[in-house]
């Protein structure tokens, strides 16, 4: 068993727990928005439709409706989604990559407008 030789190499072990505990606990928070966000979400009309990216900079998708909830993927300005529901300000989306993969979450509703175009597939 190895302990710790000074209070800096505990604080340091201390910091390290509490990170981990509090990034499972906000993603379990996360989780449990993302599941009870059916109770507040409306459909967009017309269905399934094309939105575009608008503003500066990076627009980050989130696992659920909510600001905590954060991801490190995102998206740029001009890039397209498509849009499901509607939830607390965020849309439900998906994004088509170029490599044929999907990517799935919420995303901040400021951030999109509504396209022209029909399909979101290249």
């Amino acid at each position: 068993m190895t302990y710790c030789s000074s209070s800096a190499d505990g604080r340091m072990v201390l910091f390290f727990i509490f990170a981990l505990s509090t990034t499972a606990t906000a993603g379990e928070a996360c989780d449990d928005i993302d599941k009870n966000s059916y109770k507040n979400e409306s459909r967009v009309f017309p269905e399934g439709g094309v939105y575009g990216v608008v503003g500066r900079g990076r627009a980050y998708f989130y696992s659920a409706p909510d600001g905590a909830c954060k991801k490190q993927i995102f998206v740029l300005p001009g890039d397209k989604v498509q849009v499901y529901t509607e939830s607390n300000g965020y849309f439900s989306v998906m994004h088509f990559k170029s490599d044929g993969g999907t990517e799935e979450g919420w995303f901040l509703k400021k951030r999109l407008a509504r396209s022209d175009e029909n399909s979101v597939h290249h």
